[in-house]
């Protein structure tokens, strides 16, 4: 038979994290802890010892992220370079207003969530789907390196650089 006490610890680790991040739904605060990328399946398996020591581990990280000034900053200059890029986004044409509007919708969804990778994945979504200025590429290329996201970075320089080219050959052309 499993330890009953058990409980009671646990239900106070989640309770001390959820209050740290309440925008997390509970399911979103059991995968975070759990520490999985993509398969939610080996939740389903993972003993209460275990999830007991990520919760361990995920408090202690959230209380060194908020006693950081440095992440705090990190985080602040990722979400106004987000901000930023948003309010860059041209309007869309016609026939692409209805799936503009549901990925802002994602987009302050994430926000609202402190999911700044969600969000910025929305962003680029956004982009592709509008013809955007550099401006709008190189602030997601910002925020992905403030991010600690290196490997977004080369993918938006490319937009960034190509949308360059694209604005010197009308300006050749006119």
């Amino acid at each position: 038979m499993r330890d009953p006490e058990r409980i009671d610890r646990i239900v106070a680790l989640l309770q001390d994290v959820w209050r740290k991040e309440p925008n997390w739904r509970l399911t979103q605060l059991v995968i975070n802890a759990s520490d999985t990328q993509h398969d939610c399946g080996p939740v389903y398996y993972l003993e209460d010892d275990e999830i007991e020591r990520r919760l361990q581990n995920m408090l202690l990280s959230l209380d060194r992220m908020l006693a950081e000034p440095k992440l705090q900053m990190s985080w602040k200059v990722s979400l106004d370079l987000l901000l930023h890029a948003k309010d860059a986004l041209p309007a869309p044409p016609r026939e692409d207003e209805q799936e503009y509007s549901a990925l802002l919708v994602e987009f302050h969804s994430y926000l609202e969530d402190n999911e700044l990778e969600l969000a910025l994945d929305a962003l680029e979504e956004l982009g592709h789907l509008v013809s955007c200025r550099g401006e709008f590429w190189r602030d997601l290329e910002r925020a992905a390196e403030s991010m600690g996201l290196p490997e977004r970075m080369p993918a938006l320089r490319r937009c960034f650089t190509e949308t360059l080219d694209v604005d010197r050959m009308q300006r050749s052309a006119s």
